[in-house]
């Protein structure tokens, strides 16, 4: 039986629309841009042909970049964002130009390089040595992270200030993203920071609705606490010193000890300035689950 011609313009359909779709194998060129065509809420993988050893991203506040082993995810925080990506290997920097998909259908799904070919000498090989890289933070951070929203309103007359951007939960650990942003006249070095359990005792809100929220400093003059214990951090990866005006971003990871309560702040201490404490507060709230939210507060709001 024949199969009949709306069918048949269906499959072709259907055929063309996948092949539309970019999965692409570029041979490596440091002297080359590559254009990379993404598309909100959506992932673009890069993966390149060795271990990547850094990243840089033009616009920090339109993308969310994230490096492990040899793979680079890259995700538009805004529509029609775009900016320029650089990686380094052990062979080199490639270049990138980041810019929006005419249509989802269109964007680069994903860009792999060619496999390293392997050359056979006569010299012994030598033993290789594994490589630490450090802690990093687990890629379901990009996809199932809970943005953290602001209660209340920001201390901009502060010298640095800390915005909680997103959280993602994993079994007992919390993995927490954040930017500090320098308003001062000098140079500001976070160092890691130290995470304290705290019990709300007397409050004129009620933190229950507002789990996975950063409390203003307004919100925080409503509230009375109390020392629950010090959270264990397990890892984390602060900026190094960030210059007058400038901002970074970091990220923590943390594991809480006991408690009754079903909701109940963390306060996340950084180094103090010149002038005073540096500090944020998240409600979390007791064994609640986390929303999944592809990305976080861009960074400066």
């Amino acid at each position: 039986m024949k199969p009949s011609a709306p069918f048949l313009w269906l499959v072709l359909f259907a055929a063309s629309d996948l092949n539309a779709q970019k999965l692409e194998t570029q041979t490596p060129d440091p002297k080359r841009v590559v254009r990379v065509e993404t598309a909100r809420d959506h992932l673009t993988v890069i993966e390149l042909n060795e271990p990547v050893s850094m990243v840089a991203v033009g616009n920090q506040n339109a993308f969310t970049v994230e490096r492990r082993e040899n793979k680079v995810f890259v995700k538009p925080a805004e529509e029609d964002a775009r900016t320029n990506l650089f990686i380094w290997t052990a062979s080199g920097r490639y270049s990138y130009e980041l810019v929006p998909a005419p249509s989802v259908e269109q964007m680069h799904f994903a860009i792999d390089q060619p496999p390293l070919q392997l050359v056979s000498t006569n010299t012994q090989a030598r033993e290789t040595v594994p490589v630490d890289r450090g802690p990093q933070l687990p890629v379901e951070m990009l996809t199932q992270s809970q943005a953290i929203l602001l209660y209340g309103e920001r201390d901009r007359t502060r010298k640095v200030e800390v915005l909680l951007r997103d959280l993602y939960r994993d079994g007992d650990r919390y993995y927490l993203r954040y930017t500090v942003l320098n308003h001062g006249s000098r140079a500001y070095r976070p160092a890691q920071p130290s995470v304290m359990q705290l019990d709300p005792v007397k409050s004129s809100f009620s933190l229950i609705p507002l789990a996975g929220s950063q409390l203003g400093d307004r919100a925080l003059r409503e509230i009375k606490t109390r020392t629950a214990g010090d959270a264990q951090v397990v890892a984390g990866e602060e900026p190094e010193a960030i210059p007058a005006g400038k901002q970074a971003a970091g990220w923590i990871a943390f594991r809480l000890g006991a408690s009754g309560r079903r909701e109940q702040l963390v306060r996340v201490a950084f180094a103090p300035d010149s002038t005073s404490a540096v500090d944020a507060f998240l409600v979390l709230g007791k064994d609640r689950a986390v929303r999944e939210v592809a990305h976080g507060r861009p960074a400066g709001e």
